[in-house]
């Protein structure tokens, strides 16, 4: 199987996570949401192994956020699940805070 997409993240996910990017590093284990980051086809087995074979949590997390970044449309949802299957009742009300702040807010012109 292989990894569905090299391409970046839409960039209404990263509004949703890039606030949060020093908060997961500190919180979120990512092994087993790298698993389910494999089955679905979001990471392919090198990138689940780079997260495995790394020294701690914290850097696990830091690789598991670099490829996350970059793994295509589908990646968030499919993370978002894997954090809703793991427990992460705390990081998911985060992250719908941030996606209706993010739908509520509107940008601001100065029609002068």
């Amino acid at each position: 199987m292989q990894k569905q997409s090299s391409e970046r993240i839409p960039d209404e996910h990263m509004a949703i996570l890039q606030p949060h990017h020093d908060y997961m590093l500190d919180k979120i284990d990512p092994e087993p949401i790298v698993h389910s980051m494999f089955s679905k086809e979001i990471f392919s087995l090198d990138d689940k192994e780079q997260v495995l074979k790394a020294d701690n949590r914290r850097n696990k997390m830091v690789i598991f956020l670099k490829l996350l970044y970059r793994s295509g449309s589908n990646a968030y949802p499919v993370f978002y699940e894997a954090l809703e299957n793991s427990g992460y009742v705390e990081m998911i009300k985060l992250f719908d805070d941030q996606d209706k702040q993010n739908r509520t807010s509107e940008p601001t012109f100065d029609l002068k």
